[in-house]
């Protein structure tokens, strides 16, 4: 959905102190009409939460240390927990964290084509470095490269959402993967991602649960299943999931089920144990650390946002209305004259590349149907005489 202004103040919700329950229930109407992609729907600004969602890449890493030890472990099934590890306290940050910070779930601002976003977390073994760029606007596609030279570990990963509304609820389908490579061990993974549903639209209270299933595949053929399943009508628990990892054609080493938000136990399926395996709840996130603002130019998100998120930090809703639009406005005009000008937008970072390798194939033939049949691949800085956060043509 892309944003517009929202007016209004009488009823007290977490998150929403501000909006009146009629603005609320005409934006649920709007959502219940409206045909096609939502993301060419306008929400109002009280919905937004003023992060781009190209930010949101960075919550997969907030734990730095799980990341790094993947590495730690020789056995190939060991690896894959621990990538699972990873995974699930990544899951926990990407799409339950804002509910803490806001008070309830809100959207994230789109990002224009070419916005950027840099930083860093320091671990045991060395600096976690991670670039990411904005690649596509229509659709929509966010890719990250992150990188921890001193263990041997990197991650490239995109993603792309399609979105629509029934019933009650906001459906986001995401297409994209995560690939993590190990140098040590020449050993690759693809990860799918969840899908999501958008509960607590009638009742002003916005959360997000996952549904259906994702994968992970590897180099060494060892595939982990985890299923999702939430709070029903009339049963289940909120946040629930079950996972499996087995080598391919083989029965389960390990199974983990719990709460992603919550706590989790892992059962070896040979010595018929069972221990504790995550408790998100005791665990401290280290948000990263973004370069400094005055050493990036004006494509990095905060210089991008900057305007719309002070505005909505203060519900000045008007002003978000406003920034915004010379934003999107901006941006139009630059596409117009691109193609006047029969030229192409110049990514500075990643470039798409065919993907036929064993392991793509091998993810396509666990989740049964059609993965992407190439990647968004880091190819490091095209546009080396530009400052990070800068393109060489600028916003007009």
């Amino acid at each position: 959905m892309s944003e517009a202004s929202g007016q209004g103040a009488e009823l007290l919700a977490p998150g929403f102190e501000t909006i009146s329950k009629s603005s609320w229930m005409g934006f649920i109407k709007n959502l219940a009409t409206f045909t096609g992609d939502l993301s060419a729907l306008s929400a109002p600004s009280f919905i937004l939460s003023g992060t781009s969602l190209l930010e949101y890449m960075s919550y997969w890493f907030e734990f730095p240390e799980l990341f790094v030890s993947i590495v730690d472990h020789e056995s190939p099934k060991d690896r894959m927990l621990a990538v699972l590890k990873w995974y699930m306290a990544g899951l926990s940050r990407e799409y339950a964290s804002r509910n803490k910070s806001y008070g309830t779930e809100k959207k994230p601002l789109n990002p224009i084509l070419g916005e950027l976003y840099y930083g860093t977390w320091d671990s045991s073994k060395g600096k976690i470095e991670l670039v990411a760029e904005q690649v596509s606007h229509h659709g929509p596609v966010s890719a990250a490269h992150v990188v921890c030279k001193e263990a041997g570990i990197s991650v490239d990963t995109h993603n792309m959402y399609k979105s629509g509304f029934s019933g009650r609820t906001v459906y986001v389908n995401q297409i994209g993967q995560i690939r993590i490579h190990l140098e040590k061990f020449n050993e690759t993974y693809y990860l799918t991602l969840p899908n999501i549903s958008l509960e607590g639209l009638w009742y002003m209270t916005p959360y997000i649960e996952l549904y259906g299933s994702t994968y992970i595949v590897s180099t060494s053929n060892y595939v982990t299943k985890i299923d999702y399943s939430g709070r029903g009508y009339f049963s289940g628990t909120k946040n629930s999931f079950k996972a499996s990892i087995y080598e391919k054609n083989a029965n389960p080493d390990y199974v983990v089920d719990g709460i992603w938000t919550g706590t989790s136990k892992v059962s070896d399926t040979k010595s018929k144990t069972t221990v504790p395996f995550l408790d998100y709840g005791t665990m401290d996130a280290t948000p990263i650390t973004p370069e400094p603002f005055s050493e990036v130019g004006e494509w990095e998100t905060r210089h991008v946002w900057g305007s719309v998120s002070s505005a909505l930090a203060r519900n000045c809703y008007d002003i978000v209305s406003i920034e915004k639009s010379a934003i999107e406005q901006s941006q139009r005009e630059m596409r117009k004259r691109e193609k006047e000008e029969g030229v192409e937008w110049k990514r500075r970072y990643f470039e798409w590349q065919p993907d036929e390798s064993s392991a793509r194939n091998l993810l396509a033939h666990s989740v049964q149907e059609v993965i992407e049949p190439g990647f968004w691949v880091y190819v490091g800085d095209t546009q080396p005489e530009c400052k990070p956060g800068d393109h060489p043509v600028r916003r007009t």
